[in-house]
């Protein structure tokens, strides 16, 4: 929830989006902060695409690079005095990427070993395809086996579960 003072204080950053980012987790759920092009003060201080919003961070300290199909540009001529339109922008490089991450994840899955796939995946889409693939295999344990179906996936998932906190 963003307070009145804290929404004030965003539109009035019109010229400088690095002074908006402290309010994002506000904003965005789940994230914490941005990485720009400009890898530091003097990079960005000479604006244009050093501004470009490359990589959105969570507060575990989780790294995800948005979507080359979808960028963020706060400091781009159609955006330039407009913060909530890169906001939008933000949002909707999220969406893409998450979507495009997560469609990738899913495919992977059945395809490495778990203990591989929690620590190549960040956190939200690992829970996701783990929900997802959960469900798939205990549907199609109780389809095939029945109750033993499901035994034998409980013994799976608890040596899987096993390993992933031996990590």
């Amino acid at each position: 929830f963003l307070s009145n003072d804290e929404l004030l204080d965003i539109l009035s950053e019109t010229k400088d989006p690095r002074r908006v980012v402290p309010h994002l987790p506000k904003a965005f759920e789940a994230i914490c902060g941005v990485r720009f092009r400009g890898k530091d003060e003097a990079d960005q201080a000479k604006g244009g695409e050093m501004l470009d919003i490359i990589c959105m961070v969570s507060g575990e300290g989780e790294v995800v690079d948005l979507s080359k199909d979808s960028t963020v540009e706060p400091d781009a001529e159609r955006n330039r005095g407009s913060v909530e339109r890169w906001l939008l922008e933000m949002e909707s490089s999220m969406r893409v990427t998450l979507k495009q991450i997560g469609r990738d994840a899913i495919t992977a899955y059945p395809n490495e070993e778990r203990t591989k796939f929690v620590q190549s995946w960040t956190g939200m889409i690992v829970l996701a395809a783990d929900c997802l693939y959960w469900t798939k295999d205990i549907e199609d344990a109780m389809k095939n086996r029945g109750v033993e179906g499901v035994k034998d996936m409980e013994k799976k998932m608890v040596s899987e579960l096993a390993e992933i906190v031996e990590l």
